[in-house]
């Protein structure tokens, strides 16, 4: 990750996410203030473009559904834990944002090498937004600046 945004590019973020209408949103929102978005709804998709592009930091849903009508049967934790186990992607950050917010999958979603677990209930779209803004400004990678971050009275 660089230690500051030098190039002046977009902060890149995938989205891994099993509602679509959810994607859809945090996607704009995420645009918005400035991100280059891409937002999956499958296993396979997600990987190669990660592997490919490497992004800034990873959103995933650990509801991820094995049993839907799913290709690739890799739920949310199954990636995590093959995200963080492949040297061209264990370096990327992993943000969990899921409405599974059982304190046994928290404390699964961290072990398996995921920054925050961000329960879906207390991270609306616009709070996941600063909240990850919050996190690359923290580790260095962008400045304040690098965003477009419009904020209420």
């Amino acid at each position: 990750m660089p230690a500051e945004n030098k190039e002046k590019r977009k902060p890149k973020i995938i989205m891994f996410l099993i509602d679509t209408l959810l994607g859809m949103l945090l996607k704009n929102i995420f645009s918005m203030a400035g991100y280059e978005v891409k937002a999956f709804y499958s296993y396979q998709g997600a990987a190669e473009t990660i592997i490919k592009e490497k992004p800034d930091i990873l959103i995933c849903d650990v509801l991820l559904d094995k049993t839907k009508e799913r290709v690739d049967k890799i739920g949310g934790f199954d990636a995590i834990k093959i995200f963080k186990s492949d040297k061209k992607t264990a370096d990327i950050p992993v943000v969990i944002l899921s409405d599974l917010c059982y304190e046994e999958n928290v404390k699964m979603g961290l072990r398996l090498g995921a920054e925050e677990y961000l329960c879906l209930a207390l991270y609306p779209p616009y709070k996941t937004l600063e909240f990850v803004t919050n996190f690359l400004i923290e580790k260095k990678y962008f400045k304040k600046e690098d965003f477009n971050l419009v904020r209420g009275k």
